[in-house]
């Protein structure tokens, strides 16, 4: 893991801890964002901030932990009385202030109500899942004076609509988090499904035509066929009614192996068992071996490290929604050695207006979330032919190879000893091709 011990695997902590204690040191109504991937810690990361800005005095009064969505403020709620009955974080860091029992985690309904009634009280506001700031139900928390503290895993929005914050305090990128070995790549399994579906709008009602038999028993077979390796999976579709077919042909399918202990879907209002979300997803993660088909319920606000396989059975055109969902799968599993393996399945169709595929996400979207590249497969059969190839590419984009040329870049000089590992990525930045900013 690129060097990295348990000693410094999550030294990154410590510097948004700085950053973020430095920042409210400077003023307390400032408002800005911690941007962790899921898996790198968020909410601990937060809570011993918050314990440093009581231990240097920035704060005396209550702080008001907000979340949008029942499941969020119950995991908060619970990470927070486990480090307070513990008196140290982690039970090995640093000693836990006595007010840090005035964090409040409350609903976002709740949670302004309280702020509406007595603002004096709290010093600070923390935002959980902060990308969902820039709705009107968040005006009130933003705007009412205090510092605003927001946490995201995606710090900037599909719709790219602003949000209320002065600036990114600190932000670590899911690839530095893989090197240090907190999180796990996944494996990407890309499986063509060879359809063709007229879809330019995957929210509306055209999403029903995925929910095709052919397509549902290709998802089927491939997952059942590679079960040994998805053996803890979490599968994301658009509609209930999709998840309900797939659930059926999942559990007929099983009848002749038994493999998998548990298959069934989950949604927002409901799940095949009936009982409570909270304690359908908590009695989840004691199985081994299991399927679960939720439609808009598990991309946030889930914490499950027994995931070892996300499914993509939906084709998205937003590289946060993908991220959110994939994110459920790379959480690293401490019962597990340093050897576990999570994998992201992708079902691929043939769609007008999707240039973006997941598996280049890591190359591309930490530049830039909204950046969509064409992507081109370029076969080459020797080191001298590969270097051809790239002359070649340069040679057809005129504007690039003037730039190219001014600033005397020869492919030539480069040291390609690896050429599966080589990467050489040029890219322009503007909304019109400006030579001078590749």
């Amino acid at each position: 893991m690129m060097g990295f011990t348990n000693a410094n695997r999550w030294s990154y902590q410590e510097r948004a801890i700085q950053d973020i204690s430095a920042f409210f040191q400077e003023d307390i109504s400032n408002k800005g964002i911690l941007a962790i991937p899921t898996g790198g810690g968020k909410t601990l990361t937060a809570l011993r901030a918050i314990n440093s800005l009581y231990q240097k005095g920035i704060i005396t009064k209550k702080v008001l932990w907000v979340s949008h969505m029942r499941t969020l403020t119950h995991q908060t709620r619970t990470v927070l009385s486990e480090e307070i009955a513990k008196g140290k974080f982690l039970n090995k860091l640093e000693e836990i202030h006595p007010k840090l029992d005035n964090v409040i985690p409350k609903m976002l309904k709740e949670a302004s109500k309280l702020i509406q009634r007595n603002k004096d009280e709290y010093d600070l506001i923390v935002i959980d899942e902060a990308h969902h700031t820039a709705a009107d139900s968040y005006n009130l928390l933003v705007g009412c004076g205090k510092g605003v503290l927001g946490l995201t895993a995606t710090p900037t929005r599909s719709d790219n609509k602003d949000l209320p914050f002065e600036k990114v305090i600190y932000q670590v990128t899911t690839s530095e988090l893989f090197k240090r070995g907190v999180i796990i790549r996944p494996k990407t399994r890309t499986f063509n499904t060879n359809m063709n579906f007229d879809i330019n709008n995957f929210e509306d009602d055209s999403c029903d035509i995925l929910n095709n038999p052919q397509r549902n028993r290709k998802i089927v077979e491939e997952i059942m066929s590679h079960k040994t390796l998805f053996s803890k999976v979490i599968i994301f579709v658009r509609k209930k009614d999709h998840a309900k077919a797939l659930q059926q042909l999942f559990y007929y399918e099983n009848l002749r192996s038994e493999f998998y202990q548990k298959i069934g879907y989950i949604f927002g209002d409901k799940n095949d068992e009936e009982i409570d979300n909270d304690d359908y997803l908590e009695k989840n993660k004691n199985y081994d071996r299991s399927i679960i088909i939720n439609c808009g319920v598990l991309t946030e606000g889930f914490d499950d490290p027994t995931i070892n396989t996300t499914v993509m059975g939906c084709p998205s055109k937003s590289t946060i929604f993908s991220m959110q969902c994939v994110g459920r799968a790379l959480r690293r599993n401490q019962n597990k050695g340093d050897e576990q393996k999570k994998y992201l399945v992708n079902f691929v169709d043939d769609l007008p207006n999707i240039n973006y595929r997941f598996d280049n996400y890591w190359t591309f979207g930490e530049i830039d979330d909204s950046l969509e590249p064409n992507i081109e497969q370029i076969e080459y059969e020797s080191k001298e032919d590969f270097l051809n190839q790239i002359k070649n590419v340069f040679d057809s984009k005129p504007l690039l190879n003037d730039y190219i040329k001014k600033i005397n870049f020869k492919v030539d000089d480069i040291n390609y000893d690896n050429l599966e590992e080589s990467t050489l990525l040029l890219y322009n930045y503007s909304y019109k091709i400006n030579k001078e900013k590749w």
